[in-house]
């Protein structure tokens, strides 16, 4: 069970790296583009990776520099990217014996990659191609697994973990956006004079 419980969180790391570097890629690019008046923060991508609380132990102010840093490169907080991808790696590493060897090194590599250039994703001007060529990385560890891993209990421990993860990272989306959508009809009902209920 040791061994299922590693599998597991393995492939819910991996899979919440790649989910947080698209979540704040998109972010960006809809940061860039919208104008200022549309009111654009960075505290929503907080309450979708279900950080608010451990941001704000640290931080007063949802600043973009701020949100990034702890999203995409904080040792500190375990649902960053690097910590995830460290994690992963960890979680990999105790059962080596039951992922093919190019599973490990992908991981490796990324877990490398990441140490030499996780300052590059903060900066606002290389985010975007920094967190592409992050996913771009995912996707070549999961086409390993994909390809070259027997369809055994280690490999299901693997894709419940990651099927886990974005399930829960997809409803996390949903509630926000719901609160936001809600707050929006209740401003709209109060500009016509009725209480919302």
């Amino acid at each position: 069970s040791r061994v299922a419980e590693h599998l597991y969180w393995a492939g819910r790391y991996l899979e919440r790296a790649e989910a947080t570097a698209r979540l704040v890629r998109t972010h960006t690019e809809l940061f860039v583009d919208l104008p200022r008046a549309a009111g654009l923060g960075w505290a929503p991508l907080l309450a979708v990776t279900g950080s608010q609380e451990a941001f704000s132990d640290g931080h007063a102010h949802a600043t973009e520099d701020e949100v990034v840093q702890f999203l995409l490169c904080s040792t500190g907080h375990a649902g960053s990217v690097v910590s995830s991808i460290a994690r992963a790696r960890e979680n990999l590493r105790v059962t080596r014996d039951l992922v093919p060897r190019r599973t490990w090194e992908v991981v490796n590599e990324i877990h490398l990659w990441l140490g030499r250039t996780a300052g590059t994703g903060a900066n606002r001007s290389t985010r975007v191609l920094w967190t592409e060529e992050l996913i771009r990385r995912c996707h070549t560890l999961q086409g390993s697994v994909a390809t070259t891993m027997s369809r055994d209990d280690a490999y299901a421990m693997l894709e419940i973990g990651r099927l886990v993860e974005r399930a829960d990272m997809t409803t996390r989306v949903i509630d926000v956006q719901a609160g936001v959508l809600m707050g929006a009809a209740d401003e709209a009902l109060a500009a016509l004079g009725v209480r919302a209920g």
